[in-house]
């Protein structure tokens, strides 16, 4: 449903991959469109019949799933990518179909079978996106969607990011379900070093690889609940002058 807080006169129209939808409200009021919508991105176009202002909004119908996704723009730094998706939550999906769309719903990228963390390289000209990522399992697919808005790249404004994301808390207690520990890396991470340390400044764990992942223990024993800092020491493709980059930051360990 969306509310229309003001006064006048609106033609409303509702459009999706399997809907395509308009009419008229007298506000203030509250829209509703019913009829047993499927999972994915639709659109809410509302415009003033008088002053013919536009309000767009985006609407996203999501499965129940235990994961989430966040889609995100990269500037163009002529890599060949300008899109970060993150697939985030307790219970990550080994496997997933990736779908992006324009505002027409129509598809200009599509893989499928990719392996979670994901990596993806597609060449999006500037607008909006709806992006969609589908589970593959014997239980049925369990959708989840984002929008995103792919901008130039503006020098001095949105140089390429070299920040990388990490979870916050993993749970290595056996139930397969957020049992291990990784990071996103950008596609400009170069050299990638982390180190993992307890809260008394002991190393607990080291590697140099990007796509490592650490399952909580040290010496062959699950570590106990608790928080966990760790350093990582990377070096940026497109930017090597600026050297060994540094990121802290600290991971929970729960059961």
């Amino acid at each position: 449903s969306l509310y229309v807080s003001s006064e006048g006169s609106y033609r409303y129209d509702f459009s999706g991959i399997d809907i395509n939808t308009f009419g008229s409200i007298d506000g203030p009021d509250t829209l509703s469109v019913s009829g047993g919508l499927s999972v994915g991105v639709y659109n809410y176009k509302i415009t003033d019949l008088v002053s013919t202002c536009v309000m767009e909004n985006p609407v996203i119908i999501e499965d129940d799933a235990p994961f989430s996704l966040s889609a995100n723009n990269l500037p163009d730094c002529d890599i060949g990518a300008n899109l970060s998706l993150t697939v985030s939550g307790v219970a990550l999906p080994s496997a997933v179909n990736i779908y992006i769309s324009n505002l027409s719903y129509d598809t200009v990228y599509a893989e499928n079978n990719l392996y979670v963390p994901l990596s993806i390289t597609p060449e999006l000209d500037s607008g909006f996106y709806y992006v969609t990522v589908e589970e593959i399992g014997d239980s049925g697919p369990c959708i989840q969607s984002d929008t995103v808005l792919i901008t130039p790249l503006i020098a001095g404004i949105n140089d390429c990011q070299t920040e990388i994301f990490a979870p916050n808390a993993f749970s290595p207690n056996g139930n397969s379900q957020n049992e291990k520990f990784f990071v996103y890396p950008n596609l400009f991470v170069d050299q990638f070093e982390i180190f993992i340390y307890t809260r008394w400044g002991e190393q607990i764990y080291y590697s140099n690889d990007k796509n490592f992942s650490w399952d909580g223990t040290y010496n062959g024993q699950i570590m106990g609940p608790a928080t966990y800092a760790y350093v990582i020491k990377f070096s940026h493709i497109e930017k090597p002058d600026l050297g060994i980059q540094t990121q802290y930051g600290s991971i929970s360990l729960i059961k």
